[in-house]
Protein backbone atom coordinates (compact mmCIF):
# COMPACT_ATOMS: atom_id res chain seq x y z
CA UNK A 1 0.00 0.00 0.00
CA UNK A 2 1.00 3.69 -0.58
CA UNK A 3 2.06 5.80 2.18
CA UNK A 4 0.04 8.79 2.30
CA UNK A 5 1.18 12.48 4.05
CA UNK A 6 -1.21 15.57 3.72
CA UNK A 7 1.56 18.14 3.67
CA UNK A 8 0.81 22.81 3.74
CA UNK A 9 3.85 23.50 1.74
CA UNK A 10 4.52 27.53 2.77
CA UNK A 11 4.64 29.69 -0.56
CA UNK A 12 4.37 33.32 -0.36
CA UNK A 13 2.37 34.18 2.55
CA UNK A 14 -0.05 31.79 2.38
CA UNK A 15 -0.08 27.57 1.73
CA UNK A 16 -0.33 25.53 -0.79
CA UNK A 17 -1.69 21.65 0.64
CA UNK A 18 -0.73 18.34 -1.56
CA UNK A 19 -1.83 14.87 -1.41
CA UNK A 20 1.30 12.99 -1.32
CA UNK A 21 1.33 9.22 -1.71
CA UNK A 22 4.44 6.82 -2.81
CA UNK A 23 5.83 3.18 -2.58
CA UNK A 24 9.11 2.79 -1.39
CA UNK A 25 11.70 5.07 -3.09
CA UNK A 26 10.16 6.76 -5.89
CA UNK A 27 11.93 7.30 -9.04
CA UNK A 28 9.88 10.24 -9.99
CA UNK A 29 7.38 12.38 -8.98
CA UNK A 30 4.09 13.51 -10.64
CA UNK A 31 2.50 16.66 -9.61
CA UNK A 32 -1.45 16.06 -10.50
CA UNK A 33 -3.63 19.45 -11.26
CA UNK A 34 -7.31 19.10 -11.65
CA UNK A 35 -9.45 20.47 -14.45
CA UNK A 36 -12.24 22.61 -13.62
CA UNK A 37 -12.26 25.06 -10.86
CA UNK A 38 -9.00 23.73 -9.80
CA UNK A 39 -9.81 22.64 -5.91
CA UNK A 40 -9.28 19.26 -5.28
CA UNK A 41 -10.67 19.45 -1.52
CA UNK A 42 -8.21 17.20 0.02
CA UNK A 43 -9.18 16.92 3.58
CA UNK A 44 -6.73 16.12 6.87
CA UNK A 45 -7.03 12.97 7.13
CA UNK A 46 -5.96 12.26 2.58
CA UNK A 47 -9.53 12.20 1.55
CA UNK A 48 -10.15 13.42 -1.88
CA UNK A 49 -13.49 15.83 -1.40
CA UNK A 50 -14.03 17.32 -4.89
CA UNK A 51 -12.13 16.11 -7.55
CA UNK A 52 -12.63 12.67 -6.90
CA UNK A 53 -13.60 11.66 -10.56
CA UNK A 54 -11.09 13.57 -12.27
CA UNK A 55 -8.87 12.11 -14.97
CA UNK A 56 -5.39 12.76 -13.22
CA UNK A 57 -6.46 12.22 -9.31
CA UNK A 58 -8.65 8.60 -9.88
CA UNK A 59 -5.45 7.31 -12.25
CA UNK A 60 -3.09 8.47 -9.85
CA UNK A 61 -2.65 4.84 -8.03
CA UNK A 62 -1.15 3.08 -11.69
CA UNK A 63 1.77 5.60 -10.71
CA UNK A 64 2.62 3.73 -7.53
CA UNK A 65 2.77 0.63 -8.89
CA UNK A 66 5.30 2.06 -12.00
CA UNK A 67 7.41 3.50 -9.23
CA UNK A 68 6.31 7.29 -9.50
CA UNK A 69 5.47 9.06 -6.43
CA UNK A 70 1.84 11.34 -7.12
CA UNK A 71 1.16 15.03 -5.39
CA UNK A 72 -2.29 15.76 -5.65
CA UNK A 73 -2.09 19.74 -5.75
CA UNK A 74 -4.96 21.65 -4.36
CA UNK A 75 -5.28 25.42 -4.14
CA UNK A 76 -3.42 27.95 -2.03
CA UNK A 77 -4.71 28.67 0.86
CA UNK A 78 -5.65 32.31 -0.31
CA UNK A 79 -7.14 31.85 -3.47
CA UNK A 80 -11.09 31.44 -3.95
CA UNK A 81 -13.05 27.74 -3.89
CA UNK A 82 -12.80 28.97 -8.22
CA UNK A 83 -9.38 29.02 -9.41
CA UNK A 84 -10.19 29.27 -12.95
CA UNK A 85 -8.41 33.12 -12.86
CA UNK A 86 -6.38 32.69 -11.42
CA UNK A 87 -4.32 29.82 -13.30
CA UNK A 88 -2.58 31.88 -15.08
CA UNK A 89 -1.53 34.48 -12.54
CA UNK A 90 2.33 35.31 -10.88
CA UNK A 91 1.15 33.72 -7.81
CA UNK A 92 -0.39 30.11 -9.22
CA UNK A 93 3.18 29.91 -10.67
CA UNK A 94 5.05 31.00 -7.62
CA UNK A 95 3.06 28.38 -5.89
CA UNK A 96 3.42 25.30 -8.92
CA UNK A 97 7.49 26.53 -7.78
CA UNK A 98 7.54 26.13 -3.98
CA UNK A 99 5.65 22.40 -4.58
CA UNK A 100 8.16 21.59 -7.00
CA UNK A 101 10.79 22.75 -4.98
CA UNK A 102 9.46 20.82 -1.43
CA UNK A 103 8.43 17.40 -3.60
CA UNK A 104 12.81 17.61 -4.98
CA UNK A 105 14.03 18.07 -1.95
CA UNK A 106 12.07 15.61 -0.49
CA UNK A 107 12.79 12.63 -2.60
CA UNK A 108 15.85 13.72 -4.33
CA UNK A 109 14.67 12.61 -7.27
CA UNK A 110 12.74 14.51 -11.06
CA UNK A 111 9.48 16.26 -10.68
CA UNK A 112 7.01 16.34 -12.75
CA UNK A 113 4.05 18.20 -13.59
CA UNK A 114 0.71 16.61 -15.16
CA UNK A 115 -2.34 18.99 -16.20
CA UNK A 116 -5.42 18.06 -16.98
CA UNK A 117 -8.13 20.02 -19.04
CA UNK A 118 -7.95 23.81 -17.35
CA UNK A 119 -4.95 21.80 -15.11
CA UNK A 120 -3.04 22.20 -17.99
CA UNK A 121 -3.19 26.28 -18.31
CA UNK A 122 -1.63 25.66 -14.68
CA UNK A 123 1.05 23.60 -15.68
CA UNK A 124 1.80 26.20 -19.33
CA UNK A 125 2.10 28.48 -16.63
CA UNK A 126 4.45 27.16 -14.84
CA UNK A 127 6.54 25.74 -17.14
CA UNK A 128 6.87 28.82 -19.27
CA UNK A 129 7.49 31.04 -16.45
CA UNK A 130 9.70 29.18 -14.00
CA UNK A 131 11.87 27.75 -16.56
CA UNK A 132 15.13 29.67 -15.57
CA UNK A 133 14.21 29.06 -11.66
CA UNK A 134 15.83 26.40 -9.41
CA UNK A 135 12.30 25.15 -8.81
CA UNK A 136 11.92 24.64 -12.29
CA UNK A 137 9.79 21.23 -13.24
CA UNK A 138 11.70 18.17 -14.82
CA UNK A 139 9.31 17.76 -17.40
CA UNK A 140 5.54 18.12 -18.09
CA UNK A 141 2.46 16.02 -19.04
CA UNK A 142 -0.66 17.92 -20.80
CA UNK A 143 -3.60 15.58 -21.09
CA UNK A 144 -7.04 16.38 -22.41
CA UNK A 145 -5.19 19.95 -23.12
CA UNK A 146 -7.27 23.69 -22.87
CA UNK A 147 -6.85 24.63 -26.56
CA UNK A 148 -9.65 27.26 -26.97
CA UNK A 149 -10.42 29.90 -24.96
CA UNK A 150 -13.43 29.23 -22.20
CA UNK A 151 -15.23 31.48 -20.01
CA UNK A 152 -12.95 32.75 -17.16
CA UNK A 153 -9.30 31.91 -17.46
CA UNK A 154 -6.71 31.25 -19.93
CA UNK A 155 -5.67 28.43 -22.45
CA UNK A 156 -2.40 27.29 -22.99
CA UNK A 157 -1.64 29.35 -26.59
CA UNK A 158 -1.82 32.20 -23.47
CA UNK A 159 1.89 31.59 -22.73
CA UNK A 160 5.31 31.30 -24.04
CA UNK A 161 5.34 27.78 -24.75
CA UNK A 162 8.87 27.99 -26.48
CA UNK A 163 10.01 29.14 -23.52
CA UNK A 164 9.49 25.46 -22.47
CA UNK A 165 12.84 23.64 -21.99
CA UNK A 166 12.61 20.22 -20.74
CA UNK A 167 10.78 16.97 -21.90
CA UNK A 168 6.94 17.45 -22.79
CA UNK A 169 4.27 14.80 -23.25
CA UNK A 170 1.00 15.64 -24.48
CA UNK A 171 -2.13 12.52 -24.57
CA UNK A 172 -4.99 13.20 -26.09
CA UNK A 173 -8.35 11.34 -26.89
CA UNK A 174 -8.97 11.66 -30.56
CA UNK A 175 -12.83 11.45 -29.68
CA UNK A 176 -12.82 14.24 -26.94
CA UNK A 177 -16.10 15.94 -27.43
CA UNK A 178 -15.43 19.49 -24.94
CA UNK A 179 -15.72 22.26 -27.46
CA UNK A 180 -12.71 23.44 -25.49
CA UNK A 181 -9.91 20.70 -26.05
CA UNK A 182 -10.60 19.68 -29.77
CA UNK A 183 -8.03 16.97 -30.54
CA UNK A 184 -7.80 19.18 -34.27
CA UNK A 185 -5.46 21.67 -32.11
CA UNK A 186 -3.07 19.45 -31.20
CA UNK A 187 -0.66 19.49 -33.99
CA UNK A 188 -0.75 23.30 -33.32
CA UNK A 189 -0.18 23.32 -29.65
CA UNK A 190 2.78 20.29 -30.37
CA UNK A 191 4.51 22.87 -33.06
CA UNK A 192 4.70 25.86 -30.28
CA UNK A 193 6.68 23.30 -28.37
CA UNK A 194 9.67 24.18 -30.23
CA UNK A 195 12.01 24.53 -27.32
CA UNK A 196 10.85 20.81 -25.76
CA UNK A 197 13.99 18.57 -25.13
CA UNK A 198 12.09 15.67 -25.66
CA UNK A 199 8.41 15.71 -27.54
CA UNK A 200 5.98 13.43 -27.52
CA UNK A 201 2.02 13.21 -28.70
CA UNK A 202 -0.14 10.14 -28.11
CA UNK A 203 -3.83 10.15 -29.35
CA UNK A 204 -5.92 7.47 -27.70
CA UNK A 205 -9.19 5.82 -29.43
CA UNK A 206 -11.48 3.97 -27.70
CA UNK A 207 -12.89 2.68 -24.05
CA UNK A 208 -16.21 3.30 -22.18
CA UNK A 209 -19.49 4.29 -23.08
CA UNK A 210 -19.65 7.94 -21.28
CA UNK A 211 -21.32 8.19 -18.28
CA UNK A 212 -20.48 11.76 -17.66
CA UNK A 213 -21.07 15.44 -19.96
CA UNK A 214 -17.90 15.45 -22.40
CA UNK A 215 -15.93 17.85 -20.42
CA UNK A 216 -15.82 15.63 -17.60
CA UNK A 217 -14.10 12.52 -16.63
CA UNK A 218 -16.24 9.53 -17.41
CA UNK A 219 -15.94 10.93 -21.33
CA UNK A 220 -13.13 10.39 -23.57
CA UNK A 221 -12.28 14.05 -22.81
CA UNK A 222 -11.28 11.92 -19.07
CA UNK A 223 -9.89 8.46 -21.17
CA UNK A 224 -12.71 6.94 -19.10
CA UNK A 225 -12.19 2.71 -19.63
CA UNK A 226 -8.28 3.14 -20.98
CA UNK A 227 -7.13 4.70 -17.71
CA UNK A 228 -4.67 1.95 -17.54
CA UNK A 229 -2.81 1.98 -20.76
CA UNK A 230 -2.84 6.55 -20.65
CA UNK A 231 -0.98 5.54 -17.56
CA UNK A 232 1.37 3.34 -18.38
CA UNK A 233 2.31 5.07 -21.31
CA UNK A 234 2.72 8.52 -19.37
CA UNK A 235 4.40 6.48 -16.43
CA UNK A 236 7.19 4.73 -19.51
CA UNK A 237 8.10 8.63 -20.93
CA UNK A 238 8.22 9.89 -17.22
CA UNK A 239 11.05 7.16 -16.52
CA UNK A 240 12.65 7.48 -20.05
CA UNK A 241 11.65 3.81 -21.29
CA UNK A 242 9.88 5.54 -24.53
Amino acid sequence: AAQLAVIDIPTRDTTIRILLEWENDPQAIVALFTGGKGVAGIRDDGKIAIARGNFAVRTRKHLHSAGIASAVVDRAADMPDDIRGQRGTIKHYEDIGAVVGFLRKRFGAPVWLHGTSRGSVSVANAASNLEQSATSPDGVIFSASMLKLANQGNHVFDFYLDRIKMPVLILHHRDDACSVTPASEVPRFAAELKAATRLKTIFYEGGHKPRSGPCAGRHAHGFFGIEKRVLGDLAKFVLGQI
